[in-house]
């Protein structure tokens, strides 16, 4: 499911992770399944739990009785929470859409012999 337009940032997060970690054996042409299994113990994490809210928001959006040609009407709790947590979800929902849950970040290079 495309909730909350995250897909593009999983990719950018699961590419710096990837090249954090195969950079070294890729110049060495070295690569291993380890390393390849590095990655993914890394970044499967923060996938799946990001799944899982666009599941859950999903849900709560589309359920039963929610579709075309049908007027929006979320849960009752949500009608009354939303209003009292607003500033709150809002700052919730921007880090976890805008950063993710494990955000990366491009290490050095430094000290990485290109030849």
């Amino acid at each position: 499911s495309p909730v909350g337009g995250v897909g593009i940032n999983l990719a950018i997060q699961d590419a710096v992770a990837t090249a954090n970690r195969l950079t070294a054996p890729l110049l060495k042409k070295s690569v291993t399944i380890k390393d390849l299994a590095a990655v993914q113990s890394r970044r499967e994490p923060a996938t799946r739990k990001t799944q899982r809210m666009q599941r859950l928001i999903h849900g709560q959006l589309f359920s039963e009785g929610k579709g075309p040609g049908k007027p929006f009407a979320p849960a009752w709790y949500l009608r009354l929470l939303v209003p009292l947590l607003s500033p709150i979800l809002r700052r919730f929902a921007a880090h976890r859409i805008g950063l993710g849950f494990q955000p990366e970040h491009i290490e050095s290079l430094k000290g990485i012999d290109p030849s």
